[in-house]
């Protein structure tokens, strides 16, 4: 599957300073859609998502959902799903989080919008957002039809935790066999509230009988959490249908933990 494109990145909207998404104020809840085009000026591959807070407004230390909709208003149908995370300190580059899972395309012509939740209650602090994307990718064939989502959705964290010093804590599920309905790509990981080196592994197969298929040096850049501690891998890890996946760690600190999600797509 070719991911070339001669196509500079646009942005939506254009020649404007994105869209603003307000969260429900009880936590998880899903705010509002918001439209961020009425029609699309051209087949869209969405590349990257940038959020800001609001002219300086103060948004919550929180993790956040934003999906991307299209259709008819109060019939959008969510194509993906991504997890950010925005501090009140955090502009520019560091709030522009590549979409990699994106692997499928919207038609020229569509009406699309955002929406977002969070884990903040009480807190309306609107989130501005823009969109880019290529107009063309290289490969027509092999696009997935499948929605691009994250695991565990919402509040519904995965806590991983070290053991002793350099010692793998237990395996954690966040992908149930059961859920795992079609054969599907992980494309990358995203892990929050990390306040030290980790040694990361992803393991597939039984509880108790998990085999390592990835490991991965990940550390922090900001104390406490600094939320776009993402990594996007550079070739998808394919698992089957009906697998299992697990997350462990290890750290040179003892039982030191992080909330880990997995980015994930089917692939038919």
């Amino acid at each position: 599957m070719s991911k070339t494109t001669t196509s500079p990145i646009l942005w939506l909207p254009s020649a404007a300073d994105g869209i603003q998404l307000t969260p429900n104020t009880t936590a998880w809840t899903d705010g509002a859609w918001v439209e961020l085009t009425a029609s699309a000026p051209s087949t869209v591959f969405p590349a990257f998502l940038t959020v800001l807070p609001n002219n300086g407004t103060t948004v919550a230390a929180v993790s956040a959902e934003i999906d991307i909709g299209v259709g008819a208003a109060a019939s959008e149908v969510v194509v993906a799903k991504t997890r950010v995370r925005v501090m009140a300190d955090q502009w520019a580059p560091t709030s522009t989080v590549p979409l990699g899972l994106i692997y499928s395309s919207i038609a020229s012509g569509s009406r699309i919008a955002l929406r977002v939740r969070h884990g903040a209650t009480a807190d309306t602090d609107v989130y501005r957002v823009a969109l880019g994307y290529y107009t063309a990718l290289g490969g027509a064939s092999g696009w997935s039809p499948e929605a691009p989502t994250v695991a565990p959705v919402g509040s519904t964290f995965n806590t991983i935790t070290s053991g002793a010093a350099w010692t793998f804590g237990s395996w954690v599920e966040v992908l149930s066999a059961a859920a795992v309905t079609v054969n599907s790509l992980i494309t990358g990981i995203v892990a929050t509230n990390i306040s030290a080196p980790h040694e990361i592994q992803i393991g597939t197969g039984a509880a108790s009988s998990e085999t390592a298929i990835l490991t991965l040096p990940y550390a922090t850049t900001g104390g406490g959490g600094d939320g776009f501690n993402w990594v996007r891998f550079p070739r998808p890890i394919c698992i089957n249908a009906g697998t299992r996946v697990s997350l462990r760690t290890r750290s040179g600190s003892s039982t030191v933990s992080f909330n880990g999600t997995l980015w994930i797509v089917g692939n038919r």
